[in-house]
């Protein structure tokens, strides 16, 4: 149970900082061409992030 809940953790503490990170550009007025990809780039990320988080949530049967 304890890897269990430490992989849990690790997946919500990377889907989190995909987040904040994609938060910050977002709220930026202008974005340079590559501040525009790398926000492109961290939303798949996060995407891929959360999906991973909802797949491991299903596989071990933890209720939201």
């Amino acid at each position: 149970m304890q890897r269990v809940s430490r992989r849990l953790q690790l997946l919500v503490e990377r889907h989190q900082s995909l987040d904040d990170e994609a938060d910050e550009l977002s709220a930026k007025k202008i974005l340079l061409p590559s501040e525009q990809m790398r926000l492109k780039v961290l939303k798949v990320l996060r995407l891929q992030a959360k999906e991973a988080l909802d797949r491991f949530k299903i596989a071990e049967g933890i209720a939201e």
